[in-house]
């Protein structure tokens, strides 16, 4: 998988599939809910909060494990998805 590519767009994932962007487009809305921009930002948290979970990795390098070069931004965005930082997020979920 491609998470941790930071040129990971949306006329790359249509051609990886052999769709054109708009039809790419639609297809991922009509199953997921989601545009392709939101669905990678989803994919991109669901695997950071993982790693939280799961790992020792500082917060900077969760963040370039998942293809987001400012780990300012993506603590930013984090807290906004789980309403917690990722600092947080991790003593809340401690084994």
């Amino acid at each position: 998988m491609n998470i941790d590519n930071f040129d990971l767009n949306i006329d790359y994932l249509a051609s990886e599939l052999g769709m054109s962007r708009t039809v790419f487009f639609n297809k991922l809305k009509s199953l997921t809910g989601y545009s392709p921009v939101e669905f990678v930002r989803e994919v991109r948290f669901e695997r950071a909060a993982e790693y939280i979970r799961n790992s020792q990795l500082t917060v900077s390098e969760i963040s370039y494990q998942v293809g987001i070069e400012d780990p300012r931004y993506f603590s930013r965005c984090f807290k906004q998805k789980f309403g917690l930082t990722p600092s947080e997020y991790r003593l809340q979920h401690e084994n």
